[in-house]
């Protein structure tokens, strides 16, 4: 009994993690005009429109979510991520929005990363509803 107690526990554990990783990143808990507001800081370097043209120093964002990540055609992307074989995510954009030194090393984006949870999530959410 005890071990099976154990075990729902684990899993139970895992669920709720699992459910909480989505709130941080989820469309539903969001609010796109601010994310719009704290993308200005991206838009010095990014485009995010369907056009696919790249910006001034950075790729194009229109349609990240799901993208492999260095894989925009049109774009040199340092090694670090044109090799990483990862995948733009929900979270793992958050992870890299919070800190891209730490994601990736030798990126040469000119970013030390947006440290508040909800302008991340925000931007997020609006980079998400505009490649809709």
């Amino acid at each position: 009994m005890k071990q099976a107690l154990q075990v729902v526990t684990r899993h139970f554990g895992s669920l709720v993690l699992l459910a909480l990783s989505g709130v941080a990143v989820g469309a539903d808990n969001c609010d796109p005009e601010n994310g719009k507001k704290v993308y200005q800081i991206c838009s010095v370097c990014h485009s995010n429109d369907t056009t696919g043209v790249h910006g001034a120093a950075a790729p194009n964002l229109h349609g990240l979510e799901g993208r492999k990540v260095g894989s925009v055609p049109g774009f040199k992307f340092s090694s670090a991520l044109r090799d990483s074989g990862d995948t733009w995510t929900p979270q793992h954009l958050d992870k890299f929005l919070e800190n891209p030194m730490a994601v990736y090393p030798l990126t040469r984006m000119a970013f030390s990363g947006l440290k508040n949870e909800k302008d991340r999530r925000d931007v997020l959410c609006f980079l998400s509803k505009s490649s809709n």
